[in-house]
């Protein structure tokens, strides 16, 4: 049990120092580029070229990780020091240029494969029969994402937009130390258990994405209907900084709202961890489908700060319900030999929703007004959850 705890201790701080680098990297993409001299449409494809090669990325490291290629803390740590290099390339830049651009794909594709190594742990940490806290961690990873971006505010406010970068290379340098302390603490439980990772050599542990996606018709189905929903949701978080200004706030205004953001959903995932014990995974995410629809209509008629607040407060039971129910939700309905490649999958969801948001969110808005844009990803929302909700049911039976 002590040990339990302190796992769990341990992937939060994980899960902290991630969402603190998503922050930094993605959350803050728009106002930093926007910053140096960027356009909507042009950041929007910087920043789904990134997503493109991130979503390639954490698939194919957590299957050479799960076949015993490479290990999960070289990868890891391989794909920091690339968002370190990039980080630094953006500071000596910082300017509209082929070198900032290239490097932002590269900071944005290298920001996701931790993650999906973190939940590979977190599979491999119930098939031995640990069980770390997935709601509490990922409630911490919410508080560092809202510690970062209230430092993020006020550094902004003092200093040029290069100091995102500079913070965000402080932050990656935290989060190779957090992996380093996590796999000395996981590996000395598995040599003094005598609990080893099976060898995945053998052609049914190595599933390829292909073989996958033919076997699991319906996961693929479920994660198809998340990329749509999750592709009008992200519209609205990468381009926040739009909804922001076209409600009346500025760039202090921006800063504080998504640190509130962020704040409401500390208190659901950690409340999700005790509902999880109470009902099933599966119900607690069909719920979340619902209000993310609901967020982006109330985006849609937000035309002052205070009505913005109310609807970023629908944050809470759309995105943080979602996160903290889909890993859960997935190692319930899968086999333990394919559930790392089903839980990069889903994670990679996140990412193929932020090439689409990214490159339509940038063109609507450079052509249309911020409402009409909410409205059309309201509607994406709810085709999304049309698509996805069906097979949850039937995965759960």
């Amino acid at each position: 049990m002590r040990f339990e705890k302190s796992l769990t201790a341990k992937h939060a701080l994980l899960q902290s120092f991630f969402w603190m680098n998503f922050c930094c990297c993605l959350t803050y993409a728009a106002f930093y580029m926007q910053s140096v001299g960027y356009s909507n449409t042009s950041l929007g494809i910087i920043v789904a070229l990134g997503n493109i090669f991130g979503a390639l990325l954490s698939p194919y490291l957590t299957s050479l990780v799960s076949k015993g290629k490479l290990g999960n803390l070289a990868s890891a740590t391989l794909s920091l020091l690339m968002q370190l290099a990039s980080l630094v390339v953006l500071v000596l830049t910082d300017r509209v240029c082929m070198a900032f651009s290239a490097a932002y794909v590269v900071l944005i594709a290298f920001c996701y494969p931790s993650n999906s190594l973190d939940l590979d742990l977190y599979a491999e940490c119930l098939e031995m029969g640990v069980h770390v806290d997935f709601g509490i961690a990922r409630g911490m990873g919410s508080a560092g994402f809202v510690f970062i971006s209230l430092v993020l505010g006020v550094v902004t406010g003092r200093f040029p937009a290069r100091s995102v970068a500079v913070v965000a290379m402080c932050v990656v340098v935290l989060q190779i130390l957090a992996h380093v302390i996590f796999m000395a603490s996981f590996r000395r439980y598995r040599r003094e258990g005598g609990v080893i990772r099976t060898d995945s050599s053998s052609e049914e542990k190595a599933m390829g994405l292909v073989r996958f996606a033919c076997t699991y018709r319906r996961f693929c189905l479920m994660v198809l209907g998340i990329i749509v929903m999750l592709s009008g949701f992200r519209i609205g978080s990468s381009f926040l900084v739009n909804i922001v200004r076209n409600s009346g706030g500025d760039s202090r205004s921006f800063s504080m709202i998504t640190c509130y953001g962020a704040s409401i959903e500390i208190p659901v995932m950690i409340l999700c961890s005790w509902a999880l014990r109470k009902a099933r995974s599966s119900r607690l995410l069909l719920i979340s489908l619902v209000f993310f629809a609901m967020k982006m209509f109330l985006f849609a008629v937000s035309s002052s700060m205070p009505f913005l607040y109310f609807a970023i407060t629908f944050h809470g039971p759309s995105y943080a319900l979602y996160s903290s129910a889909i890993v859960p939700f997935v190692a319930e309905i899968m086999p333990a030999k394919d559930s790392p490649v089903a839980q990069s999958l889903v994670f990679t969801a996140l990412t193929v929703s932020y090439v689409i948001a990214s490159v339509m969110g940038g063109i609507m808005l450079d052509h249309l007004a911020v409402p009409t844009v909410m409205f059309i990803c309201g509607g994406v929302c709810v085709l999304g959850a049309v698509i996805a909700a069906p097979q949850v049911v039937v995965l759960d039976q």
